[in-house]
């Protein structure tokens, strides 16, 4: 892996894993349905509820990622 990516992942981590961080990812978390299905007949509002969860999943793997993978 690249350093500049390497970099990158050390900064969401950082960014994240700090006490505001953990505050405001917890938040997004709740608010962007990280925990729950996001089911809806009307088949827009479920990719845009789907497009707002896989942000939040995304910033989780990056701020939980171990750190023998940054090598």
């Amino acid at each position: 892996m690249e350093q500049r990516e390497i970099d990158r992942r050390l900064a969401y981590r950082e960014l994240f894993n700090s006490d505001v961080g953990e505050k405001i990812i917890g938040d997004m978390s709740e608010r962007f349905y990280a925990g729950k299905t996001t089911w809806s007949e009307n088949p827009l509002e479920m990719a845009y509820c789907e497009g707002q969860r896989s942000v939040i999943l995304w910033l989780h793997h990056m701020c939980s990622e171990k750190w023998e993978n940054l090598n």
